[in-house]
């Protein structure tokens, strides 16, 4: 057995150790450039101040039929306001401000609206359905999407349905990603747009290099003993260095691949953390009444929600500042109104709410901004499950039960360390996370050179057995001496 356990992990280490030093070099990387994507503010900033549409809401609804209407939109992307319908299972759909005839985008469209969000000339364009960068499944509603190069290297991504601009990318972050997400995702196209590929390609590669580095414990600890040079390890040289980083590394580098293969959620093992669309229209109820608002104030976005006591508008500006008006009336997002809406979600009966001023553990983020304040509401049912309420918008956004809450420790804690006191207390975050990084990184180097020797011999051993053909010359005979 003994005999077989070393085997095992010698061999699965020779093919998996470059996998694994890659993901750890990636990872660096992946600290402090995440993968391209458009934030909510930086969205609303590049968007020109609305004009008054000539059509009203209501008339751009009844272009279609109301009952497809997930959500409505006004923005303006270049020089006219345009209504953007999102509808039940088919994306989104613009519909001219002025006329109320459908949008048409084309490729000098998207080149304005990208140089008006970007500041600068563009020098190409291009009608593709999905690249390295457009590759989310967030971006499958505005699909195809035209690729927009800018003089200064940016490449925006602007909707075919709506105009807006809906992905932005610069020269270097691309450049950055290619040797951190890419590599560290395993996220080259041709297998990422293969979505159920790429899934089970992530959890067998992520499964192989559990397995061996857990074999590799068990001997590191087998091997661990006092023998008659008065040292610990058996080993000298590389070997003595692999197996004392190993051990010493050990709980980093299997939490770290064990929480990477969980962020997979094999087998859906966790809960999904989204609220459905079924249930955000109970949460509002009501049919559709948009009514125009006063656009005043630098309003940049105007975006209609449905509720039970008449349609809300959210007039949105670009510094973050919003408001939210019934019949030119602002409501306020305050406990009573959560209150009065969550028994629509079918959790159960409100145990608590609280409000939430600042991030916290279950509540966190690193890279990517989160609203607050926000609207915690605590259910009494048997997944004890949050839901999470935009106290801007009024809309719940996200829910976490017992599974997630399990999730949010064994990826986020394990992997990144996403706990906010200690993100609080950057630069500690950063020491920590590069120390452990540094030493797993050392381990997969010496796991590398450690496997090349191994094979290096035999290749050898392989290209002497290779005997001349007999009609070769001399000459071939010396040459293989």
């Amino acid at each position: 057995m003994k005999r077989w356990l070393f085997l095992t992990h010698r061999w699965l280490g020779v093919f998996g150790c470059g996998l694994v030093t890659l993901w750890f070099l990636s990872g660096f990387v992946m600290m402090y450039m995440p993968f391209p994507a458009l934030t909510d503010s930086e969205r609303l900033a590049g968007l020109p101040e609305l004009t008054t549409p000539s059509i009203l809401p209501a008339a751009a609804l009844a272009t279609v039929a109301a009952t497809e209407v997930v959500e409505v939109r006004l923005l303006q992307p270049v020089d006219r306001p345009i209504y953007a319908l999102r509808l039940l299972g088919s994306g989104w759909l613009g519909l001219d401000g002025r006329s109320g005839e459908r949008l048409v985008v084309d490729a000098l469209t998207a080149r304005r609206a990208a140089e008006r969000f970007a500041g600068v000339p563009a020098h190409a364009v291009a009608r593709i359905e999905r690249d390295q960068w457009s590759i989310s499944s967030a971006l499958d509603p505005h699909r195809p999407l035209f690729a927009v190069q800018m003089v200064d290297g940016g490449l925006h991504y602007v909707s075919s349905r709506t105009g807006e601009v809906v992905r932005d990318t610069q020269r270097a972050e691309r450049g950055w990603n290619w040797v951190g997400a890419v590599v560290h995702w395993v996220y080259p196209t041709a297998l990422r747009s293969r979505a159920t590929a790429w899934h089970w390609t992530v959890i067998v590669l992520s499964g192989y290099a559990l397995l061996t580095a857990l074999l590799g414990t068990v001997i590191g600890l087998l091997r661990w003993r006092r023998y008659a040079s008065g040292r610990r390890s058996p080993y000298t040289g590389w070997m003595r260095w692999h197996h004392l980083l190993g051990l010493g590394g050990a709980l980093f580098v299997l939490a770290w691949l064990l929480s990477g293969l969980l962020s997979m959620n094999p087998g859906d093992i966790f809960s999904s953390r989204r609220v459905s669309e079924g249930q955000l229209q109970a949460w509002g109820g009501g049919a559709w009444q948009p009514a125009l608002p006063t656009l005043a104030n630098g309003v940049k976005e105007v975006r209609w929600l449905r509720d039970r006591a008449g349609t809300l508008a959210w007039l949105r500006r670009s510094d973050g500042d919003s408001e939210l008006r019934r019949d030119g009336h602002q409501v306020a997002v305050d406990a009573a109104f959560v209150r009065a809406r969550a028994a629509a979600l079918g959790f159960g009966t409100v145990q608590q709410i609280e409000r939430l001023d600042a991030l916290d553990l279950q509540y966190h983020a690193r890279n990517a901004p989160r609203p607050l304040p926000v609207w915690r509401l605590r259910f009494d049912d048997e997944a004890r499950t949050w839901v999470h309420v935009d106290s801007r918008s009024g809309q719940p956004f996200g829910r976490v039960d017992a599974s997630n809450r399990a999730a949010r420790w064994l990826y986020h804690g394990l992997h990144s360390w996403d706990f906010e006191p200690l993100l609080q207390r950057r630069p500690l975050w950063d020491l920590l996370m590069l120390t452990a990084m540094t030493a797993g990184t050392a381990l997969s180097i010496t796991s590398v050179v450690i496997a090349w020797r191994r094979v290096r011999p035999r290749r050898a051993m392989a290209s002497a057995r290779v005997m001349p053909l007999p009609c070769a010359p001399p000459t071939s005979h010396r040459s293989l001496s």
